[in-house]
């Protein structure tokens, strides 16, 4: 649990990024941007690190991926830094 708690106090919330996710039925992987709204809800969380993200320009519908499916873009430094840690 201690890397949620440096990753909520080290990332600058939201950010843009690209959702690489992996379609089922077609087995090919899709892009999507999004933005990262926040870190998920502690309910959210397992073993992995989750983040809440939505379509970019939607907001009415969240979502919740693992960050290393997330490719940031345009971060700050220290988000950068904890994103890669």
């Amino acid at each position: 649990m201690g890397w949620y708690y440096y990753l909520e106090n080290k990332i600058t919330f939201p950010f843009l990024a690209k959702w690489k996710k992996k379609a089922k039925k077609i087995g090919l992987i899709i892009e999507k941007e999004v933005e990262v709204l926040g870190m998920a809800s502690e309910e959210d969380r397992e073993s992995n690190i989750y983040v809440e993200l939505a379509y970019t320009g939607e907001q009415d519908d969240t979502f919740i991926a693992n960050l290393s499916d997330i490719e940031a873009i345009n971060l700050d430094p220290d988000t950068k830094e904890a994103i890669a840690d």
